[in-house]
């Protein structure tokens, strides 16, 4: 994979990241122009996680057959109409269509990107450092961003921009991207999926299931933490999100950096979590009023669960280059899916019990998927 190659994958999946990232920061003022409960607009994260599931399970596979290059050229184009409409909403309602279809399309392209690192890296730790430093590019300081323009501008100007900049994405990709499906399998569908579940897999996705609900309910929570239970203005909020993103960041660059096997990162990643979930429920009981715990606790599980998802989704495609497309499938669709579906009551808890419900749903979360993720590295 050329260094143009890989910069092209990376902003593209940088760019889906950012579409919901930059205006977590502005939800609460959003809820009061679409006058709707602060609860409705973080649903749009979900929303947003279960269309994208959809797009995965649909047009994974088929970037098997077509090519990984058909799908992201044509969805990025989606992308970009999908983010003009967030932009342009007149109401909720419009708003939210415009999430469904970034969902949608960004899951489309995100599936044909990660399928091709699979075609691109054979090695498990090659392909390990590859997605660390593409996962990081992904992370790169969206939140912030979109605080200040939120701040001086409106939350709709960043939608505006992210349109141009996905439509010029979309031209230097048309330019540059070369195709790296290997010729397409002739295995039906189901019997590719059923290869896909075997050998402790399933388990595997049961594992990242946990670690996107997780992910996700603090994406939806966080912004609401900080600028009603703790009174954090919108500018200082988009920086202290943007520490939580940073951890993240730093948790994919440890993965791919650290030089070691998937399976001895997980192992690593098991004990790590446990301690940090006992943390994060201690600070939840004793210390909720305080705000420089919260962000202890929350980045230090955005550290160790970016690296964990990060090293399980690597070993997760390890013995499938054929059927990369249906594998990524499979895994997206299933965490993008369910995730989105277990991250709901963590919500509602967040919401009616505020950060201690928020910390200790969050704790019993991690603990309960690294118990899962044990027993998925020993089956393996």
């Amino acid at each position: 994979m050329t260094p143009l190659h890989k910069a092209v994958l990376s902003l593209t999946l940088m760019i889906e990241f950012f579409c919901t990232d930059q205006y977590q920061p502005s939800m609460p003022n959003m809820a009061t122009e679409f006058q709707v409960p602060p609860a409705a607009m973080g649903t749009s994260m979900q929303t947003h996680q279960l269309f994208t599931g959809l797009g995965v399970l649909l047009l994974a596979p088929i970037s098997d057959v077509v090519g990984r290059r058909p799908v992201i050229l044509s969805f990025q184009f989606v992308l970009a109409v999908s983010t003009l409409t967030c932009g342009s909403a007149a109401s909720y309602d419009w708003f939210m269509l415009g999430r469904a279809l970034q969902g949608f399309s960004g899951g489309a392209v995100a599936a044909a990107v990660l399928a091709s690192i699979r075609d691109c890296y054979d090695d498990e730790v090659e392909r390990q450092q590859a997605n660390g430093s593409i996962f990081a590019i992904m992370l790169l300081g969206p939140l912030v961003i979109g605080a200040y323009l939120a701040d001086a501008y409106g939350w709709r100007l960043s939608f505006f921009l992210i349109t141009v900049v996905v439509s010029a994405l979309g031209l230097l990709s048309f330019w540059s991207l070369p195709e790296t499906a290997p010729p397409a399998s002739k295995e039906p569908f189901f019997a590719s999926a059923r290869r896909v579940l075997q050998d402790g897999r399933w388990l595997q996705i049961l594992v990242l299931i946990f670690y996107k609900g997780i992910m996700c309910m603090l994406d939806a929570s966080n912004v609401y933490m900080l600028e009603t239970q703790y009174q954090v203005p919108l500018q200082r909020a988009g920086l202290l999100v943007s520490a939580l993103a940073l951890a993240g960041l730093l948790g994919s660059v440890f993965a791919g950096g650290v030089g070691q096997r998937p399976r001895d990162l997980i192992w690593f990643c098991v004990p790590c979590l446990l301690l940090s979930a006992a943390c994060t429920a201690f600070v939840g009981i004793r210390l909720p009023s305080q705000l420089a715990g919260y962000m202890v606790a929350t980045c230090l599980q955005h550290f160790l669960l970016l690296t964990a998802n990060l090293s399980m989704h690597t070993s997760f495609t390890q013995e499938l280059s054929d059927i990369a497309g249906v594998a990524t499938c499979i895994e997206m669709t299933s965490t993008f899916f369910f995730g989105a579906l277990i991250s709901l009551p963590g919500l509602a808890v967040a919401s009616s019990h505020g950060v201690p419900g928020m910390l200790l749903g969050m704790s019993g979360a991690v603990a309960a998927s690294q118990l899962m993720a044990a027993l998925s590295n020993a089956a393996s």
